[in-house]
């Protein structure tokens, strides 16, 4: 009867407390004695090659490293996007304050109308002066609104006080 195995055995002695910690490694390694052993051999005399076990987990490590590269290209996406409407947030925010200065002006100017007789020609000038940087903020923030968010009734007309 032939033999399968086309290399010739060679019968190995060697102390038992040697044999005793190859078993514990082959069966931590869920491998054969001849298979931890003949590893073993390999890493000695060949250096260079690279076991399954040592492909396997630098596949697997590659594999987690990529991942974790896609969440944070996905993180750093999210936070950009926050960024970007934090920042439309802040311009919105500024040119209602804009709005809301010009109409307090307005307000002010009616109030001194009331209570000086001032110039009529010059309170008129001051008055379609705040009337056009009220036009002005409120075109801005329509133009910064239309885009980012639905329009919040900003762009009615400001009640005037009954005199």
């Amino acid at each position: 009867m032939k033999d399968r195995h086309p290399i010739t055995p060679y019968p190995i002695r060697m102390p038992p407390e040697l044999r005793d910690a190859l078993e514990k490694a082959s069966a931590a390694g869920n491998r054969s004695l001849h298979a931890e052993i003949i590893s073993r051999l390999e890493q000695t005399f060949m250096p260079n090659s690279i076991s399954s076990e040592a492909l396997t987990q630098l596949a697997a490590d590659l594999a987690e490293a990529r991942f974790r590269e896609h969440l944070h290209s996905i993180k750093m996406q999210n936070v950009s996007e926050i960024l970007d409407e934090l920042f439309r947030e802040i311009e919105r925010r500024e040119l209602t304050d804009e709005l809301s200065d010009a109409v307090s002006g307005f307000y002010d100017l009616e109030k001194l109308a009331n209570t000086t007789r001032t110039s009529h020609q010059d309170m008129w000038s001051k008055h379609f002066e705040l009337q056009s940087q009220m036009k002005e903020a409120l075109e801005k923030l329509e133009a910064s609104t239309s885009d980012a968010a639905p329009k919040r009734g900003l762009g009615s007309k400001p009640k005037t006080p009954k005199k």
